[in-house]
């Protein structure tokens, strides 16, 4: 226990989390540079979303039987949130990353957490909270 009276998890394990996160995450902007000087942005963003399926597809693959039992509506929830969150960024970022230098590039996509946190705010009226 802390002084506060948590406890602590494993303070090796989470920063060793922490790291490979940011390292991950940090990857993004020069990854994207590269595949933007070698590909058309729609294959890149193609390419992309195909690794993450086949890096996925374990995880899912478990719990099929629960994905298949989703209804129409929520397929569509789904299909959009896939088509407009997940390709349609990618698609952005990868223009975006290819127009302009890699840290101005950077610096712009560490802002990611915080438009997020004040579009939630905003448009899903979300409380903000300190946890």
């Amino acid at each position: 226990m802390r002084d506060g009276g948590e406890a602590t998890d494993n303070n090796w394990t989470t920063n060793a989390k922490l790291v490979t996160g940011m390292a991950l995450f940090g990857s993004a902007t020069p990854i994207s540079k590269i595949i933007t000087s070698a590909m058309p942005v729609f294959v890149g963003s193609m390419l992309r979303m195909a690794i993450g399926v086949l890096v996925l597809f374990p995880f899912i693959a478990r719990g099929w039987h629960d994905v298949a039992k989703l209804s129409r509506r929520d397929w569509f929830v789904v299909t959009v949130i896939a088509l407009f969150g997940m390709f349609g960024f990618s698609v952005l970022m990868l223009s975006g990353i290819g127009m302009v230098a890699g840290a101005v590039g950077a610096t712009v996509m560490s802002t990611t957490p915080a438009v997020t946190s004040a579009a939630s705010i905003v448009l899903l009226k979300e409380k903000p909270t300190c946890a």
